[in-house]
């Protein structure tokens, strides 16, 4: 179990509309995380983490302000290997 505040970057690139696109952002909240891991060896391990990050970013668009509030969830499992 863990809280925590993520700090989330991203990078895009790519056709929208015929036209070539670029964005960069980035959005930061805090982070509720639960996990499980398993042993299956002495070096090797399984784990599994569910993320929830709540986020909350307020924008400024032709003189208003525009707040969007995102609920961010991420479920990560993987093998892991101790040296």
């Amino acid at each position: 179990m863990g809280l925590g505040y993520s700090v989330i970057s991203s990078k895009t690139e790519g056709l929208y509309f015929g036209q070539n696109q670029k964005s960069t952002g980035s959005e930061d909240g805090v982070n509720l995380n639960l996990g499980l891991s398993y042993d299956i060896s002495k070096r090797f391990f399984l784990q599994v983490q569910y993320d929830y990050v709540r986020t909350k970013d307020d924008y400024n668009y032709l003189g208003n302000t525009i707040v969007i509030k995102q609920n961010l969830e991420y479920l990560k499992a993987g093998v892991g290997f101790r040296f």
